[in-house]
């Protein structure tokens, strides 16, 4: 199933949200139906009362005899108007549906990441509904220039026509590929996926279950890399476990410091701050990042006397090992 919303908040137009999900459904069921049958059915779904509150999603989940048909979805948002279009949901057991992904010509670019961070958050989409169901699926959006997203900016004369045609890329790929399984067996407990885009070129996917002996290895070679180097006495025990706390000094007063200034600032500018990926929040956000390497660099000038190289290094990779 290929889905999309076609309401809009109020005051938007939503040419990006989310008529473009709409058209890029539209322009491949077109497609689809001037090439040769598939296996599967295909069911296109555009859902009105996404904004008021998943009110189709939820009537054709509730009340629709094809709900019992659906295999697989495919759902197309977005929260902005341009940008790559990211992969940034998925459904439960997700590693047959992934590794399809990562083998389609469709430019694939997103991250488990995102999905883990998006579970934490309240925001939904018509694939919340589904998910909920256990039903296998994709969920596609691009999120760049902010200032559109449920604003009048949000027209077809701002969209993005990369973004349009990525929406497209996933759906023209994809479909034909899912349409050919079968579907049963993506419902199959298999585990989960993690996958990346690596620097927005090739999309990495392994299974979920590789993490934790990744991790038990890579511990092992790093207790044997200080056993190394303090038989060498490249490095002295006792200094290296002090040397761990230089990374932890990083890591909580850099960003606490940038926290502090932050704070000040939205408080002494409220008035003119806006909230969206404007370009004077990239010059701010731009700012503090300098600020952070500044500052970082200075809290390792000053711990660079007390440690050598080796020592910051080793403790540099024993933080995140434990």
């Amino acid at each position: 199933m290929l889905m999309a919303h076609y309401d809009s908040a109020p005051r938007a137009y939503g040419a990006a949200d989310d008529g473009a999900g709409v058209a890029a459904i539209l322009e491949t069921a077109r497609a689809l139906r001037a090439g040769p049958a598939l296996k599967n059915d295909i069911i296109i779904l555009l859902t009105d009362g996404e904004e008021a509150g998943l009110l189709g999603a939820n009537a054709f989940a509730a009340s629709h005899p094809w709900m019992k048909d659906v295999g697989l979805i495919m759902n197309f948002e977005a929260r902005g108007n341009s940008g790559p279009s990211l992969l940034f949901e998925t459904g439960p057991n997700n590693s047959a549906v992934i590794q399809t992904v990562a083998r389609s010509g469709a430019h694939p670019l997103g991250s488990s990441l995102f999905y883990a961070l998006y579970k934490l958050l309240p925001n939904d989409t018509d694939f919340t509904v589904f998910r909920r169901r256990n039903i296998q699926g994709l969920n596609f959006a691009f999120g760049e220039n902010l200032d559109a997203y449920h604003s009048p900016f949000d027209t077809a004369g701002n969209l993005s026509t990369a973004s349009l045609q990525h929406h497209g890329s996933y759906a023209l790929e994809l479909a034909p590929q899912f349409g050919a399984m079968d579907l049963k067996e993506l419902n199959k407990a298999r585990g989960d996926d993690v996958f990346f885009d690596w620097l927005g070129t090739y999309f990495v996917a392994y299974r979920q279950a590789w993490v934790i002996p990744g991790e038990v290895l890579a511990t092992l070679g790093l207790f044997a890399l200080i056993f190394l180097q303090v038989r060498r006495k490249q490095v002295l025990l006792g200094r290296l476990l002090s040397a761990v706390f230089v990374p932890t000094l990083f890591l909580l007063a850099v960003p606490g410091i940038m926290a502090a200034i932050y704070w000040v600032a939205a408080r002494v500018f409220t008035s003119r701050l806006i909230l969206a990926d404007s370009g004077a929040n990239a010059l701010l956000l731009t700012g503090l990042a300098l600020l952070g390497a500044a500052m970082g660099t200075v809290v390792f000038a000053w711990c660079r006397r007390s440690f050598t190289l080796a020592e910051f290094s080793t403790a540099g990779l024993a933080l995140p090992a434990c």
